[in-house]
């Protein structure tokens, strides 16, 4: 599965209706779910927005909400999602707004300072139980899907929150899978800029080729 997510933020969107119809004829996201489905890519998962409380507050639910149900009149079957960063809020985008999934970008808590026995690996299991019993208190029925857990850093970067470890992915996976978990997703800030000629796969880590090949 693919996962594409989106930016209403980004400049030259300047309306939820240009993110949502698109403009002269180009565009849009009623445009690109119409493609995906005549070119019968099931494969691909529309997230509307990474992270909703950094990029696309402005914009509102309701906002989203109109994109995903306009989503859904053109692709019925077509799974739609917005990312979130809390617990409450990733089971609230299907209980209250129709989404598709729980979508939530899991604690990387592996940073330095904290404690290695509460590493993002390991506290997976417990993340997807707490996902779970928040569902079932709401009523809601849906799949689980940890959508950004750690990655890599790339060069340049300068942050605490990666992980170098190849194995501890394959930790996090398995522990997703035990714990009931529908997705889990591999991070990587290689899928960024696809606009050039390499294969993605020259365009990955050596450590994150590591960890592929472990997964397989």
């Amino acid at each position: 599965m693919v996962d594409v997510w989106f930016d209403p933020d980004l400049p030259g969107i300047s309306t939820m209706e240009h993110f949502r119809e698109g403009r002269d004829g180009a565009g849009g996201l009623k445009n690109i779910a119409a493609a995906l489905r005549d070119a019968k890519a099931r494969n691909v998962v529309i997230d509307l927005c990474n992270e909703w409380d950094l990029h696309c507050s402005a914009f509102g639910m309701a906002g989203l909400q109109s994109v995903k149900d306009a989503i859904k009149k053109i692709d019925p079957a077509r799974l739609v999602v917005v990312s979130a960063r809390d617990e409450g809020q990733a089971v609230s985008f299907v209980k209250d707004y129709g989404f598709d999934a729980v979508t939530f970008h899991d604690p990387r808590d592996h940073a330095p300072g904290r404690s290695p026995h509460t590493n993002w690996a390991t506290r997976t299991s417990p993340v997807v139980a707490d996902l779970k019993e928040r569902l079932a208190k709401s009523e809601a029925v849906a799949p689980i899907y940890l959508q950004e857990p750690s990655r890599f850093i790339r060069p340049g970067e300068h942050r605490s929150d990666t992980d170098e470890d190849p194995h501890r992915y394959g930790i996090a996976l398995a522990n997703a899978r035990k714990a009931g978990a529908a997705a889990w997703t591999f991070h990587t800030l290689a899928g960024g800029d696809l606009s050039g000629t390499e294969p993605f796969s020259e365009l990955l880590l050596p450590g994150e080729l590591a960890v592929l090949d472990d997964l397989r």
